[in-house]
């Protein structure tokens, strides 16, 4: 009898190919259609007022986004027929590049996603009390501001909210925050910050910040997520507070420069390729809890001259974490 060559690891094979190059492009473009859709209806039942448009509510009023798009300052109105402007809606302002400075009253409660992501000029911006959080990608790719002064009512900073704001060299965070999104000053040109009150941080909130040398942390911190300081080049000393438990994958990758690291004492979790390119590490010390390294947590580690690991703490099988990295190993 002959054997068909059909195949049912091809098929499925085949059937990934087609989601992935056909169905998926697919659905974003028809997703992306919808959206643009929806403020095109959001706009067109919208009231402009002194160049921006507004929605009203029954109530409260709305910012919707701009009518003239050569404004440069905007202002945005307290109330509009005697309704409070309480909301900046999603992307109100997305992409505007010529938009530099921005005021807005107390009366607005709440900036929305993708607020002012991508306005390239804008350097100044007020937020003003009142508001409690800064929604994902808020002030995303805002690459000309320097500084941003948040009240003390915010007590969250979204997703990616400051990622990509390249000029970005100065923040103080209110005391009420304490949970930072992924990401969330990522590619950011911040020299120090303060995260005494934050005990919770999203995965890669410091990623890239090739400028960041201090970081002050707080007590109760228990985790530094995925890439949390990766490719911090100005980085050369950091002390993990003993709260830490665990150290996620690529947490201080690429800190080309980190010569000194002391971690908690507490610790028992040690991500993959931790300390990768670290190429400035000369020792460094694995807590007793720690019971096992993992893949290449010092690879190409080419300063480093002794790592101290407890005697009972296990090698990963097939693996190599010393790759490129000539350390000498003493057990304790």
């Amino acid at each position: 009898m002959r054997r068909s060559g059909f195949r049912p690891g091809c098929a499925i094979a085949l059937i990934l190919l087609v989601l992935l190059f056909v169905v998926l492009p697919k659905i974003i473009i028809e997703s992306e259609t919808q959206e643009r859709e929806q403020r095109k209806e959001e706009i067109r039942s919208s009231t402009p007022i002194e160049g921006i448009y507004y929605m009203l509510l029954d109530d409260h009023a709305e910012v919707v986004g701009l009518e003239d798009i050569s404004l440069t300052t905007i202002k945005i109105k307290r109330t509009v027929d005697d309704l409070p402007v309480t909301v900046i809606r999603d992307q109100a302002f997305k992409g505007e590049t010529v938009i530099k400075s921005v005021r807005i009253p107390d009366s607005v409660q709440a900036i929305g996603e993708s607020a002012f992501s991508s306005c390239d000029s804008l350097t100044t911006i007020n937020i003003p009390e009142g508001i409690t959080e800064i929604c994902d990608y808020a002030f995303y790719a805002c690459k000309s501001v320097k500084t941003i002064t948040l009240p003390e009512s915010v007590t969250m900073i979204g997703n990616s909210a400051f990622s990509n704001c390249s000029s970005l060299r100065s923040i103080t965070l209110p005391k009420a925050v304490t949970v930072l999104g992924s990401f969330a000053f990522s590619g950011t040109n911040l020299s120090q910050i303060d995260i005494r009150n934050v005990s919770g941080i999203g995965e890669g909130a410091f990623s890239g910040c090739a400028s960041l040398k201090k970081v002050q942390f707080s007590s109760s911190i228990e985790s530094l997520p995925d890439y949390t300081f990766r490719y911090c080049d100005a980085l050369t000393g950091i002390t993990v507070p003993d709260s830490v438990k665990s150290i996620g994958l690529e947490c201080f990758a690429s800190c080309h420069n980190l010569k000194k690291i002391t971690l908690s004492k507490n610790l028992t979790s040690v991500g993959k390729r931790c300390f990768t390119d670290c190429e400035s590490l000369a020792e460094i010390r694995i807590p007793e809890g720690v019971e096992r390294l993992t893949d290449q947590v010092f690879y190409n580690c080419r300063s480093l001259q002794v790592i101290y690991i407890p005697f009972d703490c296990i090698l990963p099988k097939g693996s190599d974490p010393f790759l490129s990295c000539n350390a000498r190993i003493a057990y304790y």
